[in-house]
This record gives structure tokens, C-alpha cells and sequence, in this order.
């Protein structure tokens, strides 16, 4: 079964390199969905089954923990069925 969450990283994240950072990461944990950026904050849907979600949300808490990371929000919405992983 399929799960979504809306992640939100907010702080320090506006950096070019951070979107594809979590693609990669995405793609590492066979996770779908899709990143974008707003000011001081990025947003990632993020779709798979649980372990890998929890692995992925993990991976991203460790990896932008010293890239000034304010905070992190995780909550579980409706699956979107995305087929791949996106930058937009």
C-alpha cells in the first residue's frame, strides 16, 4: 500500500544542489513524488511504502541536519500514485 507525506525543510536550504540532493536520496529509497523550492523552504511529496518513507525521512533529517535545518514537518496526506521521482 501506497503512502504520501508532505514533508517541509525549512532554514538554510535555498542552495541549488539541495533539490537534487533529495531527488537522489528519493531515487536511492525508491521513493516517488516530487521537490520544489520556495523561500527559506524546500517541499518534497514523497510516495512509497512505509519503510522506505521512514528511511527516506531519516536519510534527509541526518543529511540537512548541519545544512541549517530550523525544521522539518511531516504529515501523511492522500497517495497521489506518482510514477517517478521530480524536480520542479
Amino acid at each position: 500500500m501506497k503512502i504520501n507525506y508532505h514533508i517541509e525543510i525549512r532554514g538554510n536550504v535555498n542552495h541549488l544542489g539541495n533539490k537534487l540532493k533529495i531527488m537522489i536520496l528519493a531515487n536511492q529509497c525508491n521513493i516517488a513524488g516530487s521537490v520544489s523550492e520556495k523561500e527559506h523552504q524546500l517541499e518534497i511529496e514523497a510516495e512509497g511504502n512505509e519503510k522506505d518513507l521512514k528511511d527516506f525521512i531519516e536519510i534527509c533529517r541526518k543529511k540537512f541536519a548541519g545544512e541549517g535545518i530550523v525544521n522539518m514537518t511531516v504529515k501523511e496526506q492522500n497517495p497521489t500514485y506518482y510514477d517517478d521521482f521530480s524536480i520542479l
